[in-house]
C-alpha cells in the first residue's frame, strides 16, 4: 500500500528539477504541479526585469496559488511540486543578502527532494539551454545551496547529487523514499 505524500522537488538552476518532475509524471501516479503555475508564465519575463521586491512578490503569489490548489485536492494521490517556497526563500535570501524565512502558514511537504550538481555541469546545462550564465559563479551556487539547507531546516529531506546520475536513477531513489509504486 502506498503512502500519500506531498513532495517538493527543489534545487539550484539546471540541476534536474524539471527533468525529474517530467520523468516522474510518466512513471509514478499522482498529481503534478509547477510553481509558479503555468497561468503566470506570461508574466515571468517581465518580472525577471523588475526589482527584487517585485520578483519576490510574484514568486510568493505563485506559491500561494499552488498551496490553494493543494488544499482543494483529494488526499488519495501523491502530489509532486516542481519548485516550491524553499526555492523562493533560498534564491531571494542570497539575492537580497538577508535570511528570508518561510511563512508560518505554508503547507510543509512530507519530503523535500534537494537536487544538486557540480558547478561545471550546471554551467554546461545552462549553456545548452541558451541561458545567460548569471548563476554560474561557484560561490553563488554554494551560497544558494547552503540557503536551501537552512530554509528546509528540520523538514524531511532527500539530498541527491545529480552530476553522475541518470534521471531514472534519481527517480528510483525518490520513489523508494516516497514509497510509491511506479506505473508500468
Amino acid at each position: 500500500e502506498s503512502k500519500v505524500s506531498l513532495v517538493a522537488i527543489v534545487g539550484f538552476d539546471a540541476v534536474g528539477k524539471t527533468t525529474l518532475w517530467n520523468y516522474l509524471r510518466t512513471t509514478a501516479s499522482g498529481i503534478y504541479l509547477r510553481c509558479p503555475p503555468s497561468e503566470l508564465d506570461s508574466q515571468r519575463e517581465t518580472v525577471r526585469q523588475a526589482l527584487l521586491t517585485e520578483q519576490l512578490r510574484f514568486y510568493n503569489h505563485g506559491n500561494d496559488l499552488v498551496e490553494q490548489r493543494i488544499a482543494q485536492m483529494p488526499s488519495a494521490e501523491n502530489i509532486w511540486v516542481d519548485r516550491y517556497r524553499y526555492c523562493t526563500a533560498a534564491f531571494f535570501s542570497v539575492a537580497k543578502g538577508e535570511q528570508l524565512m518561510l511563512p508560518n502558514y505554508f503547507l510543509q511537504p512530507d519530503l523535500v527532494v534537494l537536487l544538486s550538481a557540480e558547478n561545471e555541469i550546471v554551467r554546461k546545462r545552462l549553456l545548452a539551454r541558451g541561458r545567460m550564465l548569471s548563476w554560474e559563479n561557484p560561490d553563488l551556487q554554494a551560497s544558494v545551496e547552503r540557503e536551501y539547507v537552512r530554509v528546509i531546516g528540520d523538514a524531511p529531506m532527500l539530498r541527491i547529487d545529480t552530476t553522475q546520475m541518470s534521471v531514472e536513477s534519481v527517480a528510483e531513489q525518490v520513489l523508494e523514499v516516497v514509497n510509491v509504486t511506479a506505473r508500468s
